[in-house]
């Protein structure tokens, strides 16, 4: 993905690039949702990084019961074949369920609270990976790294 403002930083070289962010050796550019706009964050400046899981739980329970009563038609001698319908309903919203999760990233500088766009929580993961293993290179102390799992 071009990056103008990577570009226009001299000596950085990009570690990881993906919807959410930037890292470069000394930053993170962290995009905003209409791409029209960009916040850079120096490395050192970051005292606390979490992952942020936004889950959909309503899903998966409507899902698990369609399954059941899937289950209980396909099992009852008058079921008149409500159960196949059940059990395609059932495997959708569960696909719905996994398909609709989201990760992002909290950054904490200072007294600055920052977070990225939603991506997929694989996203999320390898930027945090990507963070530490340019703080690492850099030879910056290791910030707080802890996970967070939330819901609308």
């Amino acid at each position: 993905m071009a990056n103008r403002i990577v570009d226009a930083l001299s000596g950085e070289v990009v570690f990881y690039s993906n919807s959410l962010a930037t890292v470069t050796r000394n930053t993170v550019v962290l995009r905003d949702a209409e791409a029209r706009s960009q916040i850079i964050l120096s490395l050192s400046r970051i005292t606390q990084v979490k992952k942020i899981t936004t889950t959909y739980p309503f899903l998966l329970v409507i899902a698990t019961a369609s399954l059941v009563i899937a289950a209980a038609a396909a099992s009852s001698r008058e079921g008149g074949g409500a159960g196949i319908p059940f059990a395609v309903l059932g495997i959708l919203l569960l696909a719905g369920y996994f398909l609709s999760r989201r990760g992002s990233v909290l950054f904490v500088a200072g007294s600055e609270i920052l977070e990225t766009i939603a991506g997929t929580p694989a996203e999320a993961a390898g930027l945090i990976a990507a963070i530490a293993s340019a703080q690492s290179v850099a030879g910056e102390e290791q910030v707080v790294w802890s996970s967070a799992h939330g819901a609308p």
